[in-house]
């Protein structure tokens, strides 16, 4: 039995140096060019996932996992983020406020963002979106929860918009720095592709 033992011992510390050794001669990634710092346009991302997409590309009704909002964080932009601190940051729009009552929001939107199809980005796309959502029509997955406190959002001007609330929503921000704020072109929810031919403001399509 000893024997075993220290057989056993003696291959655990040959296997720990072994790997000790490879580590110590590939703790480094050696670029074969130097980076230029030019941003590179076009090419195709591909993204592993554990699971398919089960309601296809339609970011209403994705509920299942956090790849799933990895995969359409690269098609669409939410209103708000989250940055690295853990707090609410500019996403689309630049800056926001609570009415002195919390029963509306007041959102600047950024006024240099066009959807990938060349749709223009404003105030009235981003009503409509979000109305949509709250629609029985829609049937957004996240109505209930994310969305349940929201009873319309209307135009201010051309870059501004009011989210009206029936109560104070503390979290708000948080949800529409999720993916209940991704904002979908005007012409998708009017065509019914939402599935299938998704229009963000993203880096990818």
């Amino acid at each position: 039995m000893k024997k075993w033992l220290s057989i056993l011992l003696a291959i655990v510390m040959l296997v720990s140096l072994a790997a000790c050794a490879w580590a110590e001669g590939n703790d480094k990634i050696t670029l074969t060019e130097e980076p230029t710092g030019e941003v590179v346009r076009g090419g195709v991302l591909v993204l592993a996932k554990s699971k398919g997409l089960d309601a296809g590309l339609n970011i209403a009704k994705i509920s299942d996992c956090s790849s799933d909002f990895t995969v359409m964080g690269q098609i669409y932009e939410g209103l708000l983020t989250i940055d690295e601190t853990g707090n609410v940051a500019p996403g689309l729009a630049t800056e926001w406020a609570f009415a002195e009552d919390g029963l509306s929001m007041t959102l600047k939107l950024r006024e240099d963002v066009s959807f990938s199809n060349g749709e223009k980005f404003n105030a009235e796309a981003v009503a409509k979106c979000l109305n949509y959502y709250i629609s029985d029509e829609c049937g957004h997955v996240f109505k209930g929860s994310d969305l349940s406190m929201i009873t319309g959002v209307e135009v201010v001007d051309e870059y501004t918009v009011r989210i009206n609330l029936s109560g104070v929503d503390a979290a708000l921000g948080l949800e529409l720095a999720g993916s209940s704020g991704y904002i979908v072109a005007p012409s998708v929810i009017d065509n019914g592709e939402m599935a299938t031919n998704p229009i963000g403001t993203g880096p990818f399509m």
